[in-house]
């Protein structure tokens, strides 16, 4: 198409990309708003999640401990609660919560069910929900995205997972 293709790249500040090319205008009728086309797209490349809070949802306090030191490295805001009803409760109560970390054995209300319950509140948005289990069987990724989780971590909990998922949400 004859177009040119460009770009300024500042060291930890991220790059610019510039698309030039000619195009014969078929329709002088508008197709959309364009006055958010020279917004900036920022991208966390940094392991400081400052000013994002973490909901982790598990009853074992070993494996909390662990998640929670993980997530709090990365300077997020933990908050710790050990069941599926003080989740949904945690919700409704509109505080914000950026992500929700969830184990999927729990007593009463497990990890599922809970997701189930939030999903079917009306007027509430809720963050990405991540699925934190020790069942790593082959399989059980797919099954836990199909149930509607965002992502899926085995535990142990790796920090290169959590480095993944944080990055891809933030």
């Amino acid at each position: 198409m004859n177009g040119k293709l460009s770009f300024e790249s500042k060291f930890k500040r991220g790059n610019k990309f510039y698309i030039t090319y000619n195009q014969k205008i078929a329709d002088i009728n508008p197709i959309g708003d364009l006055t958010d086309i020279d917004k900036e797209v920022q991208i966390n490349t940094s392991n400081d999640y400052s000013g994002y809070k973490a909901l982790l949802v598990d009853d074992s306090t070993g494996n909390t401990k662990l998640t929670k030191k993980i997530l709090e490295k990365k300077k997020l805001t933990v908050e710790v609660i050990s069941s599926g009803e003080e989740c949904v409760r945690k919700i409704k109560s509109e505080e914000k919560i950026d992500i929700i970390f969830m184990d999927i054995m729990m007593p009463e209300m497990d990890g599922v069910e809970t997701l189930k319950v939030l999903k079917d509140l009306e007027g509430y948005t809720l963050p990405p929900i991540i699925a934190l289990t020790a069942n790593a069987l082959s399989g059980m990724k797919e099954t836990y995205l199909s149930e509607g989780f965002e992502e899926y971590i085995a535990k142990p909990v790796e920090p290169k997972e959590i480095d993944r998922i944080l990055k891809k949400y933030f």
